[in-house]
């Protein structure tokens, strides 16, 4: 649920601003995820490793070697093309919940459940193409009190409401990727306690597109 200080801000502009910031995604497929490396374990635990550092997924070190296997066992020649094409199907949509589910990865031995890897799996595929969006809870969140809303930890759902909050905003030229990225930067500000007039700015003071 947003805090006091979120909802306020939300009620200032409870829209998309007119903002999005060019410079994220980058263009380019980088290193890990360009065809650099082999789909082997190798592989695998080498983009695993970049996506948990740079994107705090936290899935813990004593699990790393786990996910490796899982993948390895979902993934074949038909999936990884499916990802790198980055095209939002339901083919797309399968593979990351085949990710997020049946890895038997539990991080709290006192529940029988798996854990929901919804969040890394949607990054993990996401990195192989800069144009799906990345499940975030917050932006969940936001998306949600904004009038969005999606089941929690559904990447489907989730693509959808962007896709609404895209048309009504008409920033149909903007991926979901972009939109998704601006909206992870607004809750990371307002977490930061930065002012309202400063979200529509970018870095350094540049504005974003009005």
């Amino acid at each position: 649920m947003l805090n006091s200080a979120q909802r306020k801000i939300a009620l200032v502009d409870p829209k998309l601003p007119r903002a999005v910031d060019v410079s994220y995604p980058a263009e380019e497929v980088g290193f890990p995820f360009d065809r650099t490396l082999s789909e082997n374990d190798s592989g695998i635990l080498t983009k695993i490793l970049f996506v948990n550092y740079e994107d705090s997924t936290q899935v813990k070190n004593k699990n790393i070697k786990k996910l490796v296997g899982h993948i390895q066992s979902v993934m074949g020649d038909k999936e990884w093309t499916i990802i790198r094409a980055g095209e939002l199907t339901d083919e797309y949509f399968e593979v990351v919940e085949r990710i997020s589910h049946g890895h038997r990865i539990k991080s709290n031995p006192g529940n029988d459940r798996e854990d929901d890897l919804t969040s890394f799996a949607s990054k993990f595929c996401a990195k192989h193409n800069q144009k799906a969006p990345f499940w975030d809870n917050d932006v969940h969140e936001l998306l949600k009190y904004w009038g969005f809303p999606a089941k929690y930890r559904n990447y489907p759902d989730y693509v959808n409401a962007l896709r609404q909050l895209r048309d009504q905003q008409e920033l149909g030229e903007f991926s979901l990727r972009h939109i998704e990225g601006h909206l992870w930067k607004i809750m990371n500000r307002i977490n930061s306690g930065v002012r309202q007039e400063d979200i529509s700015k970018g870095e350094n003071g540049r504005y974003w597109k009005q």
